[in-house]
């Protein structure tokens, strides 16, 4: 599993401090499955938001949509 953290506009309330914030730090988790990207809060560095991407986008973009399938 690799991961990356860099820093991210977020403007939001933070629920456990319940501070204005303007940026957050965004942790992102890439394995074979999916991946998962962690928003920290940047004063009170708790977790915010967690959320779950499948990894595996490519067999829904490829898939064409129903206006452009071909027409006999």
């Amino acid at each position: 599993m690799k991961s990356r953290i860099e820093r991210t506009k977020l403007d939001v309330v933070c629920t456990h401090c319940s501070k204005q914030i303007h940026w957050a730090w965004a942790i992102e988790y890439h394995s074979f499955r999916y991946t998962q990207l962690v928003f920290l809060c940047s004063e009170c560095e708790r977790v915010i938001k967690i959320t779950n991407v499948p990894s595996d986008m490519r067999a829904v973009r490829d898939t064409p949509e129903p206006d452009a399938r071909r027409k006999r």
